[in-house]
């Protein structure tokens, strides 16, 4: 393969990844959104400038990287810019992934919130979760009748071994 055709190659790549990209911004644009609110708000409480949180962050993020994702100009930020966003803000780091992720900033403490998050069941009315949590139920029963009614195994012994040569 020649250089020409590497280079062709290449900026095919990249162009798709840039298609891809402003694809996703116009078909998902409430994706970059609660990011951009989160963080500018965040900011705002703590009366930081985007600056301030370039400093904070020990110079990982730029100010200006700051100000493109509170735009919403960024869909999809890296995990090493949240990182560094999550100590430019002062907070920690799984807060901002979950934000990014789409997700609420406290991880759920009931298990149905957990499965609600998980399999994105949001929208799923109480008489749903009632249905959900009875067949989960009725599984959980199976499962330990098929454990008890299960003879016990037992590893097998050196003599078993033997007899398999």
């Amino acid at each position: 393969m020649d250089n020409t055709e590497s280079y062709r190659r290449k900026s095919t790549t990249v162009l798709g990844i840039i298609v891809r990209i402003v694809i996703f911004m116009i078909l998902f644009p409430h994706m970059t959104k609660p990011l951009a609110d989160y963080v500018r708000n965040t900011r705002l409480a703590k009366r930081l400038s985007t600056i301030d949180v370039e400093r904070n962050s020990g110079g990982k993020i730029s100010d200006s990287y700051v100000s493109r994702i509170e735009r919403g100009e960024y869909a999809n930020v890296s995990i090493d810019k949240l990182d560094a966003l999550a100590d430019g803000l002062q907070i920690p780091a799984e807060e901002i992934h979950r934000i990014a992720r789409g997700l609420s900033a406290e991880r759920p403490k009931e298990k149905l919130e957990i499965l609600a998050e998980t399999f994105d069941g949001s929208d799923l009315t109480e008489t749903d979760w009632a249905e959900i949590e009875a067949v989960v139920r009725v599984l959980i029963e199976q499962k330990r009748s098929v454990r008890s009614a299960a003879p016990v195994r037992r590893p097998p012994t050196e003599k078993m071994n033997k007899g398999l040569k």
